[in-house]
């Protein structure tokens, strides 16, 4: 399955030099399985996870997780239960729909951006902080809806300046 905000995240994180991989959950597009609720797709994100530290050759070995609507749902508790992972970053994350409540304890940096038009995370920037415990940075893009129609690339720069800052930091 093709989805040009995951595209534009990964295209910036490329041209901050660092590494993205992309992939459907079980049962979308050509993938194998069936969709599990969340279960199984935190099971897809550390099968990802384990992949990118086994080839992973910098110093030091920073991963982080990203995810976009349902897979900022998926890796929001596929982070918060591994401790390989060094930051999150969440894009519209729908809230209105789904339990983050790992959120309130988890203790490692993370991102939220979601835009002013999105009716699917449905919080403001207050109830947002609310839910996702710090250190945490919340972002939101006025206008934009939870397609980030004519906003791609501008998510997609948030997320990798993001990255490269976290991972900056742990050298």
């Amino acid at each position: 399955m093709y989805n040009v905000v995951v595209e534009k995240v990964c295209r910036a994180l490329e041209e901050e030099g660092i590494v993205a991989l992309r992939f459907n959950f079980r049962g979308v597009g050509a993938s194998e399985g069936t969709y599990q609720e969340g279960v199984g797709e935190r099971a897809d994100v550390a099968s990802a996870l384990s992949f990118l530290a086994s080839i992973n050759t910098s110093s030091p070995k920073a991963l982080g997780v990203a995810g976009y609507s349902f897979g900022a749902y998926v890796a929001a508790h596929a982070a918060t239960q591994d401790p390989r992972v060094d930051a999150l970053a969440l894009v519209s994350p729908p809230f209105t729909m789904y339990s983050f409540e790992p959120l309130g304890s988890y203790r490692k940096p993370k991102l939220v951006v979601w835009g002013s038009r999105d009716e699917l995370v449905g919080f403001t920037a207050m109830e947002v902080a609310k839910v996702v415990a710090e250190p945490r940075k919340l972002v939101l893009i006025e206008e934009a809806d939870h397609f980030w129609s004519g906003h791609e690339e501008e998510v997609g720069r948030l997320v990798a300046s993001f990255f490269k800052k976290v991972f900056k930091s742990l050298n």
